[in-house]
């Protein structure tokens, strides 16, 4: 049985909320404004990092999300609620992240998982 390399998911979050580039506007105003070093937006990246690692977790062949949980996630990045501080579009609004590009990121990486998983399972099948 052949098996596909195992992906660390903090690099895989990581990737996922690394810019692919920095204009120097957005060095400057983040410096300027220190925002991004308070209380408030560490615990709102700890909670989008935490929905992320879920989330990827779920994809994992053989990891066993409860299917409620995993539910609660999808439906939390795919709401576009913003009346909630903690909603996902108001995480990513007050952490100047493009919360569509987010998504889209995060269906990619699940449709390349469903993909390794479906081509894994055609392999060990043979």
């Amino acid at each position: 049985m052949q098996s596909l390399p195992a992906m660390d998911l903090r690099h895989a979050v990581d990737d996922l909320l690394e810019p692919a580039f920095v204009l120097p506007d957005q060095i400057s105003r983040r410096a300027a404004c220190g925002a991004r070093e308070s209380a408030v937006h560490r615990l709102m990246l700890g909670i989008l990092r935490d929905a992320v690692d879920l989330y990827l977790k779920a994809l994992t062949p053989g990891n066993r999300v409860a299917a409620k949980r995993l539910r609660e996630v999808v439906a939390w990045f795919a709401s576009d609620d913003r009346n909630w501080p903690f909603s996902f579009e108001r995480i990513c609004e007050a952490l100047n992240l493009e919360s569509d590009y987010i998504r889209s990121g995060l269906y990619r990486q699940g449709r390349r998982r469903r993909d390794e998983a479906a081509l894994a399972a055609v392999i060990d099948a043979r």
